[in-house]
């Protein structure tokens, strides 16, 4: 888990980027003030540092691989904190399901629009 950590931190660096333990494999990294592409961009340079990492344990090594979802919005303070992590894991879902070992992303928001809470 501590080089997983210091990859995310290596990756997720800028003022403001925030990496959370979400769960027990999971991680949420928030990236206030990016759009879509260059979040990719961050994902698929956490993929690739993840299958490149290899982590040794009882004399055995092996390499990761992580899926990832990623959402972007144009934020609506009053649905943000709850439609954008349940898209972002809509995404990681989609990711398992294609194959794993890839990123998945929602498609790119109107520069009008924002997420909207399903009924």
């Amino acid at each position: 888990m501590a080089q997983a950590g210091r990859l995310l931190e290596k990756e997720v660096h800028r003022a403001g980027d925030t990496v959370v333990r979400y769960g027990g494999e999971e991680f949420v990294v928030v990236l206030p003030g990016t759009d879509l592409e260059g979040a990719l961009i961050v994902a698929e340079n956490i993929r690739r540092g993840f299958a490149e990492l290899e982590i040794n344990q009882g004399g055995i090594s092996a390499h990761l691989t992580v899926s990832i979802g990623v959402a972007s919005t144009i934020p609506d303070h009053r649905h943000y904190d709850e439609i954008l992590p349940r898209a972002a894991d809509d995404m990681l879902y989609q990711a398992k399901k294609n194959g794993r070992n890839r990123v998945e992303a929602t498609p790119p928001p109107a520069p009008d629009a924002v997420l909207k809470p399903i009924a």
